[in-house]
């Protein structure tokens, strides 16, 4: 997986500070996480994986909204800002799957291991649209000051404290 996110990003992506890059990271790790809860031994090494797998999507999802997605729909133009709600529901598809196996007894159920394939799935392709579509569109619009800017917010804004997410209704009710 690592080397299709390599080849579908090019040379996009700037610096190791631009906002890409640190998606980039993040979207790594949270494919490798799905790969090994959809394949790996189970018992508690699945429930820790799965912990850090709740904890990073927070934290990811939450700094891509705020940081990334509110830039895009200010740029201006109607692609930028569908990209950006769809993003948002994309990220809410992920998040109700999340809450229902953080409710499931059995991560080891047969159940537990679908749902696990189903969110590997949306995130592949939800990973895919942001390094092709979304990562140029950033590229266009932004400078490589600001590109660095957002890097820098977006990591800040994941090490921050968890707080509520911006409300699904508010945010698809504008689209």
């Amino acid at each position: 997986m690592k080397k299709l996110i390599d080849s579908l990003l090019g040379d996009a992506m700037g610096g190791a500070d631009d906002i890409r890059a640190a998606l980039k990271r993040d979207h790594e790790e949270l494919l490798e996480l799905t790969e090994a809860l959809c394949e790996g031994s189970g018992g508690e090494n699945r429930r820790q994986r799965f912990a850090r797998f709740k904890d990073l999507l927070r934290a990811h999802s939450h700094g891509e909204e705020v940081v990334v997605y509110r830039a895009l729909e200010r740029v201006g133009d109607a692609k930028s800002k569908d990209f950006a709600r769809e993003g948002i529901v994309e990220h809410g598809s992920v998040d109700s799957l999340v809450a229902k196996l953080a409710r499931m007894r059995d991560l080891d159920s047969d159940k537990a291991r679908a749902h696990f394939t189903v969110i590997k799935e949306l995130l592949e392709h939800h990973i895919d649209e942001e390094h092709t579509e979304m990562f140029k569109q950033l590229g266009e619009h932004f400078s490589s000051e600001e590109l660095a800017a957002m890097g820098e917010r977006f990591e800040a804004d994941k090490a921050a404290p968890p707080r509520r997410r911006p409300s699904r209704s508010r945010a698809t009710a504008a689209a």
